[in-house]
């Protein structure tokens, strides 16, 4: 299925766009800025900034809505003691952030890249286009009091005292992520235990085509340290949509293995996923099969898909709209991140083996840059009842 995103999301979006801005550390034509931080304490809110390649610092948005989209070559300089490398921080509702393409650059042969979101009212859409991120001290990825947040194509690594995902009080959704937890190890007489790859409170986590792996314990005779289950929840949601190819896997520590999931809360799984280690006993498990749904993003004239997985045989609602603040439809567990006022549906009978795609060509319209706009799906079963799918996002790239 392939045809145009319909007028009212068009026109929604070309009157919601702002302005769009050069940043080149090498100042080559049309360059507005040198210096990607210069450039988001600068600009209006709302606007686009295409950063070409170069070495640049760290960057902090703090109360504006701003769209970051990254060429290859693009890095962002760190170290192990200095600031986050992106900051986001005290956005409202109406002041949405995406951020492509920025990496960590080559520091004494690791690369240190760490993600701080705080207070961020506004959609947040973190697309590492295939970037790994890690970092010795604090979380790699730290999110806290912000309720809609997607983080895609990021490999997370924790480091000697770092998780790779911190989460307070907030909703986040992971796509075609891999996290993976640090190892327990020993320094001089003292040994530090391993760590989850994910660390949640009070919060809703969506892990979509994703894996989970907890750090392994060790031991040295005869001193050992504990390893750490995949994830870690407190009073929290997990929802894990994926293949068989996508685990939940608690470490190891020369002893039996640990759990996948710890803590407390519930944890819906697709039966897919192939999930290594007990579940503790503070967590209820689920093993229903559940839709997904992946949007990948699309450069002004190219072609967005919509990828489905989840059960054939029922029918499916695609909708695909401007991003909206998170709601809540009575009798569904999971956020709703539609806008009424700009979504447009396509309705589909799921064929054999539960998979389908959506293809839609984005305007050839160059000031669409930047706008972000999400997907999501419902299930209609024959008994009437509705499943809805993760929220996806996507942009105009």
């Amino acid at each position: 299925m392939h045809h145009f995103i319909v007028s009212a999301v068009c026109c929604a979006a070309v009157l919601a766009q702002g302005q769009i801005f050069v940043v080149d550390a090498s100042s080559g034509p049309g360059t507005n800025f040198t210096s990607i931080q210069a450039a988001v304490l600068t600009v209006p809110d709302g606007s686009t900034l295409v950063v070409r390649a170069g070495s640049y610092t760290p960057v902090l948005i703090d109360g504006k809505g701003l769209a970051i989209l990254a060429d290859p070559g693009v890095a962002v300089s760190n170290s192990t003691f200095g600031p986050p490398s992106l900051e986001i921080r005290n956005t409202q509702l109406n002041q949405p952030v995406t951020v492509s393409g920025l990496k960590g650059s080559l520091v004494s042969g690791s690369r240190p890249f760490s993600m701080v979101i705080t207070n961020a009212a506004g959609a947040v859409t973190l697309d590492g286009v295939a970037a790994t991120a890690s970092i010795d001290l604090g979380p790699v990825l730290w999110v806290t009091g912000s309720r809609q947040v997607d983080v895609r194509n990021w490999t997370l690594l924790g480091g000697r005292y770092s998780a790779p995902a911190l989460i307070y009080s907030s909703v986040v959704v992971f796509e075609r992520c891999s996290l993976v937890g640090e190892d327990g190890y020993f320094i001089k007489a003292a040994g530090f235990a391993g760590l989850a790859a994910v660390w949640a409170n009070n919060s809703n986590v969506q892990l979509i085509h994703s894996s989970a792996r907890g750090g392994d314990g060790a031991v040295l005779s005869p001193f050992s340290v504990a390893g750490a289950p995949a994830v870690q929840l407190t009073a929290s949601t997990l929802r894990a949509v994926g293949l068989p190819s996508h685990v939940l896997l608690g470490g190891t520590g020369g002893a039996p293995q640990l759990p996948s999931i710890a803590g407390t809360g519930t944890a819906r799984v697709d039966p897919q996923i192939t999930m290594a280690g007990p579940v503790a006993a503070g967590i209820v498990l689920q093993r229903p099969t559940m839709p997904g749904l992946l949007a990948d993003s699309a450069a002004p004239g190219g072609v967005l898909t919509i990828e489905r997985v989840g059960a054939p045989g029922v029918w499916c609602a695609v909708a695909i709209s401007l991003r909206a603040p998170s709601s809540a439809l009575p009798g569904v567990v999971d956020p709703i991140w539609i806008d009424a006022s700009s979504v447009t549906v396509d309705a589909v009978v799921v064929p054999g083996g539960g998979a389908f795609t959506l293809q839609k060509t984005v305007p050839n319209v160059p000031t669409l840059r930047g706008l972000q706009f999400v997907c999501q799906a419902a299930d209609i079963t024959a008994a009437g009842l509705v499943e809805v799918s993760n929220p996806s996002p996507g942009f105009v790239r």
